[in-house]
């Protein structure tokens, strides 16, 4: 499963910013919510941060879905550093 803290911000890292909305709408979380995250936060990377907390805790699903997110969208290298990113820990 994918933790809270230091893991969210390695996935935060794999994700090119330009295509950060695209990743989380692959992952589903609801436009509804990307919208109320960045009414509310201020911060871009305060609310990539709690898109990826809200997401979590709507589908607990792990980094499986997050790989598969990121190799929908032909990020497939950027998959592969942030598999041997968490490996490495």
């Amino acid at each position: 499963t994918l933790q809270p803290g230091p893991q969210l911000y390695d996935v935060m890292d794999a994700v090119p910013v330009r295509r950060w909305k695209e990743f989380v709408r692959t992952l589903g979380l609801r436009e509804a919510e990307i919208e109320a995250v960045e009414v509310e936060v201020g911060r871009f990377r305060d609310q990539q941060y709690e898109m990826l907390k809200r997401w979590r805790q709507q589908q607990p699903a792990g980094l499986g879905a997050v790989y598969a997110a990121l190799e929908r969208m032909g990020l497939d290298g950027c998959a592969e550093e942030l598999r041997s990113r968490l490996q490495r820990g």
